[in-house]
């Protein structure tokens, strides 16, 4: 056989031979071992008597190089070598101590380069997403709502005394459980304090035929039993309020908040006879905190997390409280935006008691939120 290009044959040769040395030179690099100061010159030269000199400091420094000053005013760069680094003649160096890590330090990558979504423990990668200074809020929620414990009571009967409490579901034949709507938006002015707004409209409608045993009495006027009756009840209600973020960690975050909340209320009833209307709007103050912590994160990038809230709210004959408990799992978009999926328990009560003007709304259900922050 004729090798027609033996230099090639050669080159392939010394690249084989050298793998093996590359290998344990990266090996000893990953241990956190440094090289050695430099191959030894006796190996490579034919004079096996021969040391490498050790390196020396330079007596005349070379000069700095200089640049021109940028337009922007920087001082201009210069080199300033310290030592100098002889060469041998079998045409070796002396290597440069390697830079080493500290053992055990991790390589952390990109969040947004990890992929998968199975949740585990806290790690390095766990943290609380939420919403920093001049971003935006946004979140729309569906409530799964029960009408607990519900009752109204409106003017007089015949001889003046009081008029009937009735039960909305059970009188009036409203749904024990439905579906309400609320929506949220918030600014972060500063890292710690927020401005925010909600409004949840409660709307309930139904057309029944009255079954309570005698009728009862709504706005001075007897709704007969076994008349048909069209019942409407309206409720919104808006909130503002001012939002201080006074525990502040990596992990977890509390606030407390207070503000007005605007009530604007009104329950119709008709029948083939008579149509009676309470409407009547409010305002209350209400104050609460909320804790927020995370859980764990996942192998994507999101984190899992607990939101909790509770307030009380007051005035105007009023008082009452609402709350809230529930797991988020936000997903980082980019540049500190996220978006997020929640779901949780809510409930709200809110009593008034004033002779014939009764008010108590009770009413708790699964809550389920989509938001973002930008």
């Amino acid at each position: 056989m004729v090798i027609r290009k033996p230099f090639m044959v050669l080159v392939c040769l010394a690249i084989v031979a050298a793998l093996p040395i590359a290998a344990q030179c990266l090996a000893q690099g990953r241990d956190g071992f440094s090289a050695s100061p430099g191959v030894e010159a006796e190996v490579l030269s034919a004079d096996p008597t021969y040391k490498a000199p050790k390196p020396t400091r330079s007596a005349h420094p070379p000069r700095s190089e200089t640049f021109p000053r940028s337009k922007s005013g920087y001082a201009p760069r210069t080199a300033h070598p310290q030592y100098t680094y002889p060469r041998a003649h079998s045409g070796t160096y002396a290597a440069r101590p390697a830079a080493v890590l500290p053992p055990g330090s991790p390589r952390i990558p990109s969040v947004c380069s990890l992929t998968g979504l199975p949740l585990g423990p806290l790690n390095a990668y766990s943290f609380l997403p939420r919403a920093r200074n001049k971003q935006f809020h946004f979140r729309a929620s569906l409530w799964y709502v029960g009408l607990n414990s519900t009752t109204i009571l409106w003017g007089t009967n015949l001889a003046g005394g009081e008029g009937t409490e009735l039960d909305l579901n059970r009188d009036l034949d409203l749904d024990k459980h439905r579906y309400l709507s609320e929506y949220e938006a918030s600014f972060q002015i500063r890292d710690n304090w927020a401005i925010r707004y909600s409004f949840m409209p409660i709307q309930y409608e139904r057309t029944s035929v009255i079954d309570t045993p005698g009728g009862f009495y709504f706005g001075n006027w007897l709704f007969v039993q076994g008349q048909g009756l069209h019942a409407k009840w309206d409720r919104l209600i808006h909130r503002w309020d001012l939002v201080y973020r006074w525990f502040n960690q990596a992990h977890a975050e509390s606030t407390i908040f207070g503000g007005y909340s605007l009530y604007d209320d009104r329950l119709s009833l008709s029948s083939n006879v008579a149509r009676r209307t309470r409407s009547k709007g409010f305002g209350l103050a209400f104050g609460g905190m909320g804790i927020d912590k995370v859980i764990g994160s996942t192998a994507g990038a999101g984190q899992a997390s607990l939101h909790c809230k509770w307030s009380v709210q007051f005035l105007e004959g009023y008082f009452g409280w609402d709350g809230y408990a529930g797991g988020r799992l936000a997903v980082p978009f980019n540049c500190g935006r996220f978006g997020y999926l929640e779901a949780g328990w809510r409930w709200i009560v809110l009593n008034r008691d004033e002779g014939a003007n009764v008010d108590q709304v009770n009413m708790d259900g699964l809550i389920g939120s989509v938001g973002v922050v930008f």
